[in-house]
């Protein structure tokens, strides 16, 4: 198996059906990836700690929604943040959003976590450029 191959991939998504049309696309392009889709940040965050503290390792990409009800985008990548990641590789964060999102993105205090900002919904054509960056 290619070691830089990702196996597991977050989808952070209030969107009911962009996580589903997501997770369809992913699979498609590696029916191996392990894809866990979670309406909201605060799922998320949720599952991460739970891998830390059992010591697994961490998901390879996680494709983050800005705009969610619960906890949004920024709270996510706030909370992010202050995990104890020390000891893991931490996972490339994609941002998944509107056109509108990407100006207050560039002036974040955010951009070394994200490595890529792409306009919803998600390609096939994303879905190369993503994983074609290490």
């Amino acid at each position: 198996m290619d070691s830089n191959k990702p196996t597991e991939v977050l989808i952070i998504d209030d969107q009911e059906v962009d996580r589903q049309i997501s997770t369809l696309l992913l699979n498609k392009h590696d029916k191996d990836l392990i894809v866990h889709p979670f309406a909201d940040g605060q799922e998320a965050i949720a599952y991460l700690n739970n891998l830390l503290s059992a010591k697994r390792s961490l998901p390879d990409y996680i494709l983050l929604d800005l705009v969610m009800p619960a906890m949004d985008g920024w709270q996510f990548l706030e909370a992010y943040e202050k995990l104890s990641i020390a000891g893991h590789t931490g996972p490339k964060i994609i941002i998944l959003t509107g056109v509108a999102d990407t100006q207050r993105l560039h002036s974040s205090r955010f951009p070394s976590q994200i490595k890529v900002i792409v306009t919803k919904p998600l390609t096939p054509d994303h879905i190369k450029l993503i994983f074609g960056m290490n």
